[in-house]
C-alpha cells in the first residue's frame, strides 16, 4: 500500500476533518518508505491503520495492545494507541477519551526518550520521529478545540524534532511531509495567531 493510495482513500472519507487527514496520513506513513521497524511491528502497524480507516476501532485497539505487549519499551505501540483514540473521538465527535489519548502520547514520548538515553548517539531516527509525532498529534488535538496557544506549543515542539532530523539529513523522507504539514497549517491559521511573532504565510 503506497502513501498516495492512503491519501486518496482518506480524502474520500468526507466526514474526516482536514487536520485529521493530514496528520493521520503523515504519521501512518511510518515504515512505508523504509522498514527499519521490526517486520512483525511493521505489519501490525499497517493492520492498525487499515482498521482505523475502516472505522474498526475496537479491533485496531486490540492490535495496538498486542504491539505494546510485544514491544513494551518501544514508543510505536503507545503512539498508535493515541492514533486510534484520536480517530475514535473524531469519528464520534467527542473528547471523552482525551485523558487516555494524552496518556498514550506521553508514554510514547517517555519510552522514546528512555531509549535515546539508553542507546545514546546513533539511536535509530525512528525513535525521534515517534517522539516528535506524539507532540505533533497533541497539537492537532488541541487545534480541533481551538486551543491555539497549546496547539502551536505542542506543534512546534513536535516539528522541532523533525527539523533536527532534516538538518542531520535523515533518510526518513516522511520528515518532509510533517514539516510541510506544520508550515501549511501554521500559515492557514495566521489570522488566529496574529499576536505571534514572525508568522509568515508559507502555503
Amino acid at each position: 500500500m503506497s502513501i498516495v493510495s492512503i491519501v486518496i482513500r482518506l480524502i474520500r472519507k468526507k466526514e474526516r476533518n482536514s487536520l485529521s487527514i493530514l496528520f493521520i496520513v503523515f504519521f501512518s506513513s511510518i515504515g512505508f518508505t523504509q522498514t527499519h521497524l521490526p517486520d512483525e511491528m511493521h505489519q501490525a502497524v499497517l493492520s492498525v491503520i487499515d482498521k482505523v480507516y475502516n472505522e474498526n476501532f475496537q479491533e485496531a485497539e486490540e492490535d495496538v495492545r498486542r504491539i505494546i505487549k510485544r514491544y513494551p519499551d518501544h514508543p510505536a505501540g503507545y503512539f498508535f494507541m493515541a492514533v486510534v483514540l484520536d480517530a475514535w473521538m473524531n469519528f464520534y465527535q467527542t473528547n471523552s477519551k482525551e485523558s487516555e489519548f494524552y496518556r498514550y502520547c506521553d508514554l510514547a514520548i517517555e519510552k522514546g526518550e528512555k531509549l535515546l538515553e539508553k542507546n545514546g548517539s546513533g539511536t535509530d531516527d525512528w525513535i525521534r520521529f515517534f517522539i516528535g509525532g506524539a507532540d505533533g498529534y497533541k497539537g492537532t488535538f488541541e487545534a480541533r478545540y481551538e486551543r491555539w496557544i497549546t496547539a502551536f506549543r505542542f506543534g512546534w515542539k513536535g516539528v522541532s524534532v523533525l527539523l533536527n532530523l532534516e538538518k542531520k539529513k535523515s533518510s526518513i523522507v516522511d520528515v518532509n511531509y510533517g514539516i510541510g504539514s506544520y508550515d501549511y497549517w501554521r500559515s492557514a491559521m495566521i489570522k488566529v495567531i496574529w499576536f505571534m511573532p514572525k508568522v509568515e504565510d508559507r502555503r
